[in-house]
C-alpha cells in the first residue's frame, strides 16, 4: 500500500463533502452490478458519490443497471474517468450528472457487440452491419444513376426507356450483394439499437446529463466501436465536462494499478487501507 494513499484520500474528502468514493476496475457485467448493489447497500453513508470508473465496456443490460442503482442510491453522481470508459460504461456515463475526465481519459460510442453468425466465439459491432447495408444501398444508388446518364446520353432513348434498361442493369448488380443480408439478422441489429438507445434515454431522463441531439450521435453516427471519444468531443454531448481536480488526479496517480486499464476486481469503497497493486479481497472490507 501507498503510505500517500491515506492523505491523498483525506484531501479528497474535504475537497468533496458529503459524498462517497467508489472505486469501479472492471467490465460491465450483471456480476458487477450485483457486487456494486450489495457493497452500497450495506456501506452507504452520503447522499452524494464520486466514481472513479475504469471499463472497456460489457452488457449494456448491465450498465443499465448500473446507471440506475447509482441513481437510486445518490441524489447527485459524480464520474471520474482516468482513462477507459467504453461502449457499456458510456451508459454509466449517461447516468451521471458530471464527468470529470483526465488527459487519458475516452468514452466510447454506444455501439453494442454480438456474435457473428460465421465465426465461433467472435464478437462484432453492430455498426458492421448497418455500414455495410448503407454502403450497398449508396452503390446501388450511384449505379443507377450512372447507368442512366450513359444510356440516355449515349443510345439516344427517352428518359423513360433508358430508366428500364437502367433498373435492369443496376438490379444485376445489386441482387448479389443483398441476397447476402439475412433480413432477420437485420431487424435484430435494428431491435439492439434501439434498446440501447431506450437505455439512454431513461438514464438521461433522471439527470439530464446530455445536449440536444447527443444520445442519436452515440447510439448511430461515430464509424467504429473503438472511437474515442475525448474530453473535448465529450463536451459537445455531455452538459457537465471537467477536469480532474487535483485530489482526484492524485488518487489516480496511487491507484494507477486500478486506473490505468480494468483489473476485474470487485468494486470497493476508497479507504486507506486500500492496495494500490490491486490485489484481489472482498470488498465489503474496504471502508471509509
Amino acid at each position: 500500500m501507498s503510505a500517500d494513499l491515506p492523505a491523498a484520500i483525506e484531501a479528497l474528502r474535504r475537497a468533496q463533502p458529503g459524498r462517497d468514493f467508489l472505486l469501479v476496475s472492471a467490465s460491465i457485467s450483471r456480476k458487477l452490478h450485483r457486487e456494486l448493489s450489495r457493497l452500497i447497500a450495506g456501506g452507504k453513508q452520503h447522499a452524494g458519490c464520486t466514481v472513479f470508473l475504469c471499463t472497456m465496456g460489457g452488457d449494456s443490460d448491465a450498465g443499465f443497471r448500473i446507471g440506475r442503482c447509482l441513481q437510486q442510491h445518490y441524489e447527485h453522481i459524480r464520474l471520474a474517468i482516468p482513462s477507459y470508459c467504453k461502449s457499456a460504461g458510456t451508459l454509466i456515463a449517461i447516468g451521471a450528472h458530471e464527468l470529470a475526465m483526465g488527459d487519458l481519459g475516452e468514452l466510447g460510442p454506444l455501439d453494442l457487440q454480438i456474435m457473428k453468425p460465421s465465426e465461433l466465439h467472435e464478437m462484432g459491432s453492430v455498426q458492421d452491419v448497418m455500414q455495410a447495408l448503407n454502403a450497398v444501398e449508396f452503390h446501388t444508388r450511384e449505379a443507377f444513376i450512372k447507368n442512366l446518364l450513359g444510356i440516355r446520353k449515349h443510345g439516344h432513348l427517352s428518359t423513360k426507356l433508358a430508366g428500364k434498361l437502367a433498373a435492369r442493369v443496376t438490379q444485376g448488380i445489386a441482387a448479389p450483394l443483398y441476397s447476402q443480408m439475412d433480413p432477420l439478422r437485420i431487424g435484430e441489429i435494428q431491435r439492439a439499437t434501439r434498446i440501447v438507445a431506450e437505455y439512454g434515454k431513461r438514464l438521461n431522463d433522471v439527470c439530464n446529463s446530455l445536449k440536444s441531439g447527443a444520445l442519436e450521435r452515440l447510439a448511430s453516427t461515430y464509424p467504429s466501436h473503438h472511437f474515442v471519444i475525448d474530453r473535448k468531443e465529450a463536451e459537445e454531448l455531455f452538459s457537465q465536462v471537467h477536469c480532474l481536480t487535483q485530489e482526484e488526479l492524485a488518487i489516480c496517480q496511487i491507484l494507477e494499478a486500478w486506473l490505468v486499464e480494468p483489473i476485474e476486481q470487485a468494486p470497493v469503497f476508497l479507504n486507506a487501507g486500500l492496495d494500490t497493486k490491486g490485489e484481489n479481497h472482498e470488498s465489503q472490507d474496504w471502508r471509509l
